[in-house]
């Protein structure tokens, strides 16, 4: 049996908050193997309290009738508690999963999962656990569907560094930097796809290939409307739209696409052999806001992007993301014209003073109070108005009345 090892120096990188110091790195080669070379993962940097999400697919070409790989030998020095396991695999019959590790000072655990897929799917999983000092030991078996020609595994682990609970001897999660080792076994042919990622962002996304598998994989591509959204495919990164995601192993995959200031969208696709899947101008809706408007004088015309809204005091809903123009018109007073910017899911108030001549100053108020407007000499010769004191505004928007 053919033995794949793969040394893993961390599989890791922290992506720290704004004010954090130093910059993590990693690095993964080679990219092409053949079985029982070594690949290396290199990182840097891992502080107690991040949360950790690790996705492995295990890709087997032609397995034959029944299927089996494992994973041994994984030197763990790190510490995760809260620790979820999950494993999903498609185009197989029966399935059977063993988990089992010797944790220093602790004991030894043994984890079994088995069950039948329905139409060719089986998935299982294991929480709130955590794993210390060594990785389990992972054995996945099973039969393979009728026809089928490949086996996908999704593996997925989840959990935070810090010292365990229950092993009085622990007082921190264990090193910033260190080292896997991890040998696959069980199979010639398929390539292993590693992403990591810490604090919910993505940090590591690479493919090894190992022997020559055959290219019966499929293709999708994927453009949206806006561009620049992020492709997850089964939990992994993919890159950003529009783009290709390619080597597919055919069957049901879960699409995901993210863009800041919209909402998520996702679904489940079918992707053949030999062809390309297209998702193209997928359209992503806005979170919208909403903008309250307060005039003085009152029972002015609203206007937005040129639409008659109603008139004031008026709260507008449902507006989408980005730049909005704005109208408030009264008979015998001048036009107030704005752009504004909504973000995402933002309230914004404005109080506007309508003018009868001369340049229009405005206060306007979105999480303070901000005052604009032309303190020119011609308005102090513009007569028939009174414009309204700052401190009345206040006493307004701190009464609640708007």
């Amino acid at each position: 049996m053919n033995r794949i090892l793969i040394s893993l120096t961390g599989v890791f990188i922290v992506l720290l908050c704004i004010q954090a110091a130093g910059a993590a790195s990693v690095t993964i080669s080679p990219l092409w193997v053949q079985p029982g070379d070594t690949i290396t993962v290199t990182v840097r940097g891992l502080s107690d309290g991040s949360d950790i999400s690790m996705n492995w697919e295990v890709f087997i070409d032609e397995p034959g009738d029944e299927f089996s790989w494992d994973v041994v030998g994984l030197a763990f020095p790190v510490n995760l508690n809260d620790a979820d396991f999950s494993i999903e695999n498609q185009n197989t019959a029966t399935n059977r999963v063993v988990l089992k590790n010797d944790v220093p000072n602790h004991g030894q655990r043994e984890l079994i999962l088995s069950g039948n897929s329905v139409n060719g799917i089986w998935s299982a999983s294991h929480g709130n656990d955590f794993i210390n000092g060594t990785w389990p030991e992972i054995h996945n078996e099973g039969t393979v569907s009728s026809g089928k020609t490949n086996v996908l595994s999704l593996v997925g682990w989840q959990g935070t560094k810090g010292p365990n609970p229950l092993i009085p001897q622990q007082t921190d999660g264990g090193p910033d930097d260190f080292s896997i080792p991890m040998a696959f076994e069980g199979f010639d042919n398929g390539w292993i796809k590693f992403s990591i990622f810490v604090d919910g962002q993505n940090v590591a996304s690479e493919k090894v290939i190992i022997g020559s598998p055959q290219s019966r994989t499929g293709n999708l591509y994927i453009s949206t409307i806006p561009g620049g959204a992020d492709i997850y495919l089964d939990g992994v990164y993919w890159g950003k739209t529009p783009g290709f995601v390619q080597s597919i192993p055919p069957g049901r995959h879960h699409i995901l696409i993210t863009k800041e200031g919209y909402t998520s969208y996702e679904r489940d696709i079918s992707v053949k052999a030999y062809g390309i899947t297209v998702l193209a101008g997928i359209r992503l809706n806005g979170t919208s806001g909403s903008v309250f408007i307060y005039s003085i004088p009152s029972n002015a015309d609203v206007f937005l992007d040129q639409e008659f809204m109603g008139t004031t005091p008026l709260t507008l809903t449902s507006i989408e993301p980005g730049y909005h123009t704005l109208r408030v018109a009264k008979t015998g007073y001048r036009d107030y014209n704005k752009e504004f910017l909504i973000r995402d899911g933002e309230q914004k108030r404005l109080i506007v003073q309508l003018w009868s001549g001369g340049k229009i100053p405005y206060i306007a108020k979105s999480g303070g109070i901000d005052t604009e407007g032309d303190s020119s000499p011609q308005l102090s010769a513009v007569s028939g108005f009174d414009r309204l004191p700052e401190s009345r505004v206040e006493n307004i928007l701190e009464s609640g009345r708007l």
